[in-house]
């Protein structure tokens, strides 16, 4: 009984250090998350523009007169109009918004959009396969060389050594020391 005790502590103890340092993902919200520029303007304005655009297929389908058609199709291509219109203005605003907070604190909204678009995927997973090209592009391999049309350089041969004094500078050099010969200690 004392062994069954022993291992559900340890199976405890391992568990609760496995969810310490991994804690469980939380599960992902129902549905897709809002854009930050979008708000209730543009919510009831995407309802309106729904509307507008069914009742216009609505007639179509029923064979409306053509008066009655262009009627349905330029109310939901208007509504369609303001409703970009609006949504590109929000867009400005929420940019214009993030650009003065990266200034005023960049710790905050800023940061979080910056580490969510790098979250996404790994830097560099996309140069993946792409490291033979990569490293042409770098590192160029130079034109070949024609030996056969270079012409040799003619020199004159020394008469004198550059270096007059040579024997009596490599006399003052200090003895090289060799390394002491490899002897075991345990065989004499």
């Amino acid at each position: 009984m004392a062994t069954d005790q022993a291992a559900d502590q340890l199976i405890s103890y391992l568990t609760s250090a496995c969810e310490a340092c991994m804690p469980p993902r939380a599960p992902p919200p129902h549905g897709r998350r809002q854009a930050n520029w979008w708000n209730q303007e543009i919510a009831a304005l995407l309802d309106q523009y729904g509307r507008l655009r069914r009742s216009y297929h609505r007639a179509a389908r029923r064979r409306e007169s053509h008066e009655q058609l262009d009627v349905h199709r330029t109310a939901y291509t208007v509504k369609r109009k303001v409703l970009r219109q609006t949504i590109r203005s929000s867009q400005a605003k929420c940019w214009s918004d993030l650009c003065r907070s990266v200034d005023s604190g960049p710790w905050g909204l800023p940061y979080k959009v910056v580490t969510k678009r790098i979250g996404r995927r790994r830097p560099g997973i996309e140069a993946r396969g792409m490291e033979s090209e990569i490293d042409d592009y770098l590192f160029p391999n130079p034109p070949a060389t024609d030996w056969a049309l270079q012409q040799p350089q003619k020199t004159k041969p020394l008469k004198t050594s550059p270096w007059p004094n040579w024997p009596k500078a490599v006399k003052d050099f200090p003895p090289v020391r060799q390394p002491a010969p490899m002897v075991s200690p345990t065989k004499s």
